[in-house]
């Protein structure tokens, strides 16, 4: 082969090299992602287009400069320690950290790092790879900001809370529950709702939890009934059982509300014994016999009774008035 040849083939290849270095740099260029190389003293080597775009600099303005100097201070030793923690080993890893945008605006990105070596094992140089999570952040705050507030309420509320599982065990109470029922939080957990009900209650509250499972989150159970307290006494409480939905719609678990109404039904049977017994001698009265009057005479009618049998009844209570 001539020197002639050997010379056009080198151009040829040379060329074709160019060409090819052209189109993975306009392809890195084009990518959305935040591309960055860096020495082991964080100067920049190269960065893409679109880390250009981000932080509206130029490449001039980038390259030879520390790629701290886009972030507060107090990130600057978090981002040190993570990337002394790579390793021939173990070369790459995420990080997330706050950045200064050109406008003042500080944002949240998330890098994938990785520790570049020769091959005798000597660190060269940093690859990264971001991208903004600032919406991610922002909603992971406001979730958990909402989430405190909720602890906030549910502990500190001044009447019973729980939540309860599809299975009715308890798996979050805060402390008036437990001192309405006179529970440890360790003793009330994973135990079922039907466990703590007076046992002549159970049948309605099961009654009651299965058609909020079918008719879904948007209905509300109120119910007053008995709960047995851990030293057996009996308490009676005005319950507000919603079903909670999950993000698909699917039955998720149960909230309730739990005000303490003993008081209430101790006055209540108080009242109704007062109404219906003589103060003085404590036998039922007249309205207790017109009222058990009125019930013989509907279940008279019921099961059928004869006209004339009905008619004396109907008398007796014409006659008792």
């Amino acid at each position: 082969m001539g020197e002639q040849d050997r010379r056009t083939r080198y151009e040829t290849a040379e060329g074709a090299l160019k060409e090819s270095e052209a189109n993975y740099v306009a392809l890195i260029d084009d990518l959305p992602e935040l591309i960055c190389r860096s020495l082991p003293d964080l100067t920049r080597t190269y960065v893409n287009e679109g880390y250009c775009r981000y932080f509206g600099k130029s490449r001039e303005e980038l390259i030879g400069r520390s790629f701290l100097d886009l972030l507060p201070e107090e990130d600057h030793v978090p981002l040190k320690e993570h990337l002394a923690s790579l390793t021939p080993e173990n070369p790459i890893d995420t990080f997330e950290h706050r950045v200064w945008r050109h406008d003042g605006e500080v944002r949240w990105q998330q890098w994938t790092n990785r520790a570049i070596y020769d091959k005798e094992g000597n660190f060269m140089e940093f690859q990264s790879v971001g991208r903004d999570i600032t919406e991610r952040k922002e909603a992971e705050e406001a979730l958990a900001e909402s989430e405190e507030q909720f602890r906030g309420a549910f502990e500190y509320a001044p009447i019973g809370m729980a939540l309860v599982d599809l299975d009715n065990r308890y798996f979050k109470v805060n402390r008036v529950f437990l001192e309405m029922l006179g529970y440890e939080e360790g003793e009330i957990i994973g135990k079922t709702s039907w466990e703590l009900t007076h046992q002549e209650d159970v049948a309605e509250s099961k009654r009651r939890t299965s058609r909020m499972v079918k008719v879904g989150g948007l209905d509300r159970e109120d119910l007053e009934k008995r709960y047995v307290r851990k030293d057996g006494g009996v308490v009676w409480v005005l319950s507000h059982v919603s079903l909670v939905q999950g993000s698909q719609g699917e039955p998720g678990h149960f909230v309730g509300h739990y005000q303490d109404v003993t008081d209430r039904k101790s006055l209540e049977g108080r009242l109704e014994h007062q109404a219906l017994h003589d103060p003085l001698t404590g036998l039922p009265n007249r309205v207790m016999f017109m009222e058990r009057l009125r019930r013989a005479l509907e279940r008279a009618e019921n099961r059928g009774a004869s006209p004339a049998l009905r008619r004396s009844c109907a008398g007796n209570t014409r006659n008792a008035g």
